[in-house]
């Protein structure tokens, strides 16, 4: 199986880059900067690197070639190899990385499911001592289109049912390079550590139909038990410590009866009508542990419906895999009969008998 993790990025005011990604799916946070300086008053530091072997003539760098860093002749030919406009992803996944590295330097046959649990273990949150600007409040507002209902576009920092603090912004945190090498030199004497030393075993929900709705697909609840094995790494229906969790949304689709225009245009997959119709769609889940996540959140467009990935890719089908994760409930418990429960709260209907066609949950995890 392929693990993998999504960073966030950090400005040099200790909170989240104007441009970084918000979502479930985050890991933990790295240093991305922000975009340099352009010779305002709203100039922000980014991240000093390397360009090769390059003068700064070589390059169309306008904004960097004047800035002070540079202008200073006395430390010209100290740092004309050198640039301070890096930033986005170019920087937050290599301190990432970095510090990935430090760990596998520490401990030469740590696993990725350890390196996992390493950085999100020892990653910097809002209770840190030191990193308080990382605190924000849940941000929340009414929507007309629910009613004038107050609807949460993002819960804020919380703690998860492992102990673990977690936001939609940061992940579990901000990198801590040397925490994390302590720990991955004693890695074997911290149980969740050590008992990361293999893989996962995947499990995946068997109950039938687990989605209903009362209103005709406005608002659905899912609940999703009955966890089932599907390798042979591991007891068929186990007490498991959770590693990584998705569901499926291969089979979300906007159910065609309506009477509304934007709502039939979702339903016929045309590209404005989608995103307009995703921008009001809502979607969390709510672990055995009292865990709530927050996946998808009202006015955060999807360009994503299942019959326009039908119709551009035909090998495409309903048990295809759309796997949406979340890694809020990470290191969490849960029995193979306890439920996962999902609610989408949507404006335009959703098919509810095709999206049981094939939404299932699936997670990793370690059996106790």
């Amino acid at each position: 199986r392929m693990m993998t993790f999504s960073a966030g990025a950090l400005n040099s005011m200790g909170k989240k880059s104007s441009y970084g990604s918000t979502g479930a799916h985050l890991w933990v946070t790295g240093m991305g900067g922000e975009f340099g300086y352009n010779g305002n008053k709203n100039s922000s530091a980014a991240i000093v690197t390397t360009k090769y072997s390059h003068e700064p003539y070589e390059y169309q760098d306008l904004r960097d070639r004047d800035t002070p860093w540079r202008k200073n002749k006395d430390k010209y030919k100290d740092r004309r190899y050198y640039t301070h406009i890096m930033n986005g992803t170019s920087s937050g996944a290599p301190t990432v990385t970095g510090v990935s590295a430090l760990i596998i330097q520490a401990k030469p046959d740590v696993t990725v499911p350890q390196i996992r649990y390493i950085l999100a273990s020892t990653a910097n949150s809002d209770t840190s001592p030191g990193w308080s600007g990382l605190k924000y409040s849940a941000v929340k507002s009414k929507v007309s289109a629910y009613g004038g209902s107050t609807i949460t576009h993002d819960p804020g920092w919380f703690t998860n049912g492992a102990g673990l603090r977690f936001s939609n912004r940061y992940g579990f945190g901000v990198v801590n390079a040397a925490a994390a090498v302590s720990k991955a030199l004693y890695c074997e004497e911290d149980e969740y550590c050590s008992r990361r030393a293999e893989l996962p075993s995947d499990y995946v929900s068997t109950n039938d139909t687990p989605c209903s709705s009362d209103d005709g697909g406005k608002n659905i609840t899912c609940s999703f038990t009955d966890f089932e094995s599907t390798d042979n790494y591991g007891p068929s229906r186990p007490l498991m410590e959770i590693e990584d969790i998705a569901v499926n949304l291969s089979s979300l689709v906007y159910d065609g009866n309506t009477d509304s225009g934007k709502c039939i245009q979702a339903a016929n997959a045309n590209q404005n009508g989608i995103a307009h119709a995703n921008s009001l769609l809502q979607i969390e889940m709510k672990s055995p542990e009292g865990t709530t996540s927050l996946i998808k959140s009202v006015y955060a467009n999807w360009d994503f419906n299942a019959r326009t990935m039908h119709n551009e890719r035909p090998s495409f089908s309903y048990n295809s895999n759309f796997m949406i994760y979340t890694s809020a409930f990470y290191a969490e418990r849960a029995s193979a009969d306890d439920s996962f429960i999902l609610n989408i709260k949507s404006e335009c209907p959703i098919d509810v008998d095709n999206l049981n066609r094939s939404i299932r949950i699936r997670t990793g995890g370690y059996a106790l």
